[in-house]
């Protein structure tokens, strides 16, 4: 990792990923960024442009692993703040519509990022991890800054209930800013999980999978729906952002 000054990261050039770290808080911008640059192109120049290792084959969905102790303190601050959870709700004007998504949502401001702060610390290094794995995917010059999008949700399913809804994370202007999705299965859920029909692709619902995977609509998704146990989640964004001025 390399850490510039506010203003410089225009300047820097190597090819990699600019990632934003917070040092006063969740919310406001500090310095950048994870150099992925040096791995880049050796890969480039030992495997080139037409690699028998196609990143034309991957999904581009990835499984991570959280503590499970880090899982049972997200789910102790949904249970003692139920009585804030709202149902869930979805399209572009917002609604209710159990029959599409059925669930009690909890937003998180990411003000209150610093009470998750174990897992977030993960998060980011898991996401290092993925731009490493799809190197190609930051192409020659960088991305742009990224962090954390503005809040964040913790969601409980009942028996029976899930989000069984076909959808992406990136179907509006007002959502154009995200770049990943990440998803942290917080109970053992049988039965349940989330499907990818482009990729033909089922995550099973397992307690501490954490699942990143890009936002655009080639990744239409939807929940398996589990009629014998409750199901919890834990999802957010990684959006590009405005990078931090001097």
């Amino acid at each position: 990792m390399q850490v510039v000054p506010y203003g410089r990261y225009q300047q820097w050039a190597g090819g990699g990923c600019v990632f934003v770290l917070m040092k006063r808080g969740w919310d406001r911008p500090a310095c950048v960024l994870f150099d992925f640059g040096r791995a880049w192109e050796q890969r480039w120049s030992t495997q080139g442009l037409f690699s028998t290792e196609s990143m034309a084959a991957s999904t581009f969905i990835e499984t991570y692993e959280i503590d499970p102790s880090v899982c049972d303190g997200i789910v102790d601050f949904f249970e003692r703040n139920r009585h804030q959870a709202q149902p869930g709700r979805l399209g572009e004007n917002p609604r209710v519509d159990k029959t599409m998504k059925d669930s009690l949502d909890i937003s998180i401001s990411i003000k209150s990022y610093g009470l998750f702060e174990t897992f977030f610390d993960c998060l980011i290094e898991h996401v290092k991890t993925y731009f490493q794995t799809y190197y190609y995917s930051t192409g020659a010059d960088g991305l742009g800054a990224l962090w954390f999008s503005q809040h964040a949700n913790i969601q409980w399913y009942p028996k029976g209930g899930g989000y069984p809804a076909v959808h992406c994370e990136r179907d509006r202007i007002e959502y154009c800013q995200r770049a990943l999705v990440w998803m942290l299965y917080l109970t053992d859920t049988p039965g349940g999980g989330t499907a990818f029909p482009h990729q033909e692709v089922i995550t099973p619902c397992e307690k501490g999978k954490l699942i990143v995977w890009p936002s655009d609509m080639t990744h239409m998704h939807h929940g398996v729906v589990s009629n014998t146990h409750e199901k919890m989640i834990f999802t957010g964004w990684i959006d590009f952002v405005n990078p931090p001025k001097e």
